[in-house]
């Protein structure tokens, strides 16, 4: 596929991850989940594909049906763990 990328290219750096990408079932979830959360923003590459920008990583998440089989760990970092938990429960995780 030819995917538009929105890379910020002054803050890539030799050696650092600068994007990942993850598949999902149900993207319309993915972005209103992320977003409500955590504030990220999206820009959608047609109906199978999301790119995803303002949260420390850029990347994105392709529309799959198939089970996920070894996924990532991902770590997002917040000082006030107390505040984004309750985000995190308004938004609908657990």
């Amino acid at each position: 596929q030819n995917r538009k990328y929105i890379f910020h290219y002054s803050n890539m750096k030799d050696n650092h991850i600068n994007y990942v990408e993850f598949t999902a079932p149900d993207l319309e979830k993915i972005k209103a989940f992320y977003s409500a959360a955590f504030g990220w923003r999206f820009i959608d590459y047609g109906p199978t594909y999301t790119a995803f920008t303002d949260c420390g990583l850029e990347g994105g998440f392709e529309k799959s049906d198939k089970p996920v089989v070894n996924g990532a760990l991902v770590v997002v970092y917040h000082a006030d763990l107390t505040n984004i938990k309750n985000q995190i429960i308004n938004a609908g995780g657990n």
